[in-house]
């Protein structure tokens, strides 16, 4: 596997997160297709994020024995976690969105798409 260097596409995001999913509309330029989203978690409570295209989907805490849609990311995290973008489903709005929580307190989050690891 070839790794290149992360290229940031556009804007970089935050969202402070509870227990409640929020989430945010990523705003992509006109001929991007980033394969990318680079997050860090800044605060002292683990995130779960899910990405979606048309509209935000619920981001869910997991707990024992009850899986959940969330992808985790650690808490005070020095190091950026990168996930890949899932493929847009024919006839889906061409917008991308993140959503996050928590599964207790509060955490912040700050966030970009682009290329690369």
């Amino acid at each position: 596997m070839q790794f290149s260097a992360f290229t940031p596409y556009g804007n970089s995001y935050r969202l402070d997160l509870t227990t409640s999913t929020a989430n945010a509309q990523i705003t992509l330029q006109p001929g991007q297709s980033p394969q990318q989203v680079w997050i860090i978690n800044t605060g002292a409570n683990a995130a779960f994020v899910e990405l979606s295209w048309g509209s935000a989907a619920a981001a869910v805490a997991p707990t024992v024995g009850t899986p959940a849609n969330g992808a985790p990311i650690p808490a005070a995290n020095n190091f950026p976690v990168v996930l890949t973008i899932p493929g847009q489903l024919p006839g889906t709005p061409a917008t991308l969105f993140l959503s996050g929580i928590t599964a207790a307190s509060t955490t912040t989050i700050y966030f970009m798409v682009g290329d690369g690891h």
